[in-house]
């Protein structure tokens, strides 16, 4: 069996979406000849736990934790043991995102090269993969591929320029971050992104870069095994699940449901919302107070993945909201989409045109509307509404086989194969 490194900063027992990726792949990279060694933070001040994701790990991954001077283990280390889910993202121009570049985890950087010499010589490392967000993972990647002359394969989960988590403070940064991501592409012997859209921002102005390829987020299908959560027999539920933030902002729905309430006295009777995560900056509570709205929508916060893979399937229907203009938000699809398409549920997309709406008029599993089209929203739930309590409302099979190419399975087959092409080429 061979061995790859992962340098995966996000990596359980953090929680949210972003550890999902690495994790599956750590979980399902050996039974493809490949034995992950991931070395990660030791304990940060993070928004939320998910302890049990660790128990998804076979015994032969290892997973090492090295210190690190960035922010969130510093806030850790002098006891705040929960990040802040206040404004922050708001706060682009904050000292740190000015002193500490490429991002704020550059502390973690000489811990980890450290560590990954270390590990390397004990374990033969054949290759090394490293995923972003944060960016700092390649820097550390970088050095240790110019360190040993392994083979380096990148991982992007999201866009490093110009998406969703571009906090650059200024132009200077902004080209600093493209010149630095310009300069790993090049020196990297396989590139990996999400999305065709992430790829395309890197082949086009990138000629002669090493092979990029398209290996999406999923869904896996042993998280699909657990029972539902209860539902009440007499009410539809829309759930929603994920992360809230700027970008992914439920205000086009409580102003549908607003509506929805002056027109049906008694629409509790009828339906429920449910959200599943954690608020960044939002104060979703404050949303639902000024729509009027707590008599129908329940905020449950964090939950571990497997109780809100469990919410998924005990909803009718789901909810997703992409609320952001910025091509790289709306061409790269929500990590939940591919959950949803495996649930079976019809899938409200609040959302312009773009990737999460393809998927679903692909695979015909519900409808997109756009953010600012209020009454569609409210016309659309209340079709729903009339088709659940008449037996009408669309289902579709649980894991289907249409949407296998999305298992983490089948992904992490990917990934090996390309691991497989950087060590003997």
């Amino acid at each position: 069996m061979r061995t790859v490194l992962i340098l995966a900063y996000y990596f359980p027992p953090m929680g949210l979406g972003g550890v999902q990726r690495p994790l599956k792949f750590s979980k399902y990279l050996p039974q493809f000849g490949w034995r992950p060694i991931v070395a990660t933070v030791k304990d940060v001040s993070y928004y939320s736990q998910d302890t049990t994701l660790l128990e998804e790990l076979p015994e032969e991954v290892v997973v090492s934790r090295s210190g690190s001077l960035d922010p969130l283990r510093l806030a850790y280390c002098l006891g705040k043991q929960k990040k802040s889910t206040g404004r922050t993202r708001s706060r682009g121009r904050s000292l740190a995102q000015w002193m500490l570049f490429p991002d704020n985890q550059i502390g973690w950087v000489p811990f980890v090269v450290m560590r990954a010499l270390h590990l390397i010589r004990r374990y033969a490392v054949d290759a090394i993969l490293t995923t972003s967000p944060p960016a700092s993972s390649h820097l550390a990647g970088y050095l240790i591929h110019r360190l040993t002359g392994l083979p380096w394969v990148i991982d992007f989960r999201d866009a490093w320029t110009g998406g969703e988590f571009d906090q650059a403070p200024s132009n200077a940064h902004r080209w600093l971050a493209c010149t630095l991501q310009q300069h790993f592409i090049h020196r990297a012997t396989h590139v990996i992104a999400v999305s065709q859209d992430i790829v395309d921002g890197l082949t086009d102005t990138l000629p002669g870069a090493p092979p990029v390829t398209v290996i999406p987020n999923g869904y896996d299908s042993a998280d699909f095994a657990f029972p539902a959560g209860r539902a009440p027999a007499n009410k539809f539920i829309l759930t929603y699940c994920g992360a809230l933030n700027a970008a992914r902002n439920p205000e086009p729905l409580f102003q549908a449901l607003h509506r929805m309430t002056a027109q049906q006295a008694d629409l509790a009777d009828h339906l429920e919302v449910r959200l599943i995560g954690e608020d960044l900056g939002l104060s979703v509570e404050t949303l639902i107070r000024k729509y009027k709205i707590q008599h129908l929508v329940t905020h449950f916060g964090y939950l571990t993945h497997e109780k809100a893979v469990s919410q998924i399937l005990a909803a009718n229907a789901l909810v997703m909201f992409i609320t952001s203009e910025s091509h790289l938000v709306k061409g790269v699809p929500t990590g939940k989409i591919y959950e949803y398409l495996a649930s079976g549920k019809p899938i409200l997309a609040i959302a312009p045109d773009g990737a999460a709406s393809d998927l679903i008029k692909r695979y015909d599993r519900g409808q997109t509307i756009p953010p600012d089209d209020v009454h569609q929203i409210a016309m659309a739930l209340g079709t729903w509404i009339k088709q659940y309590e008449a037996g009408d409302l669309p289902e579709y099979p649980v894991d289907d086989e249409s949407i296998r190419p999305f298992s983490r399975f089948q992904l992490t087959d990917q990934l090996a194969q390309i691991l497989n092409h950087v060590v003997t080429p």
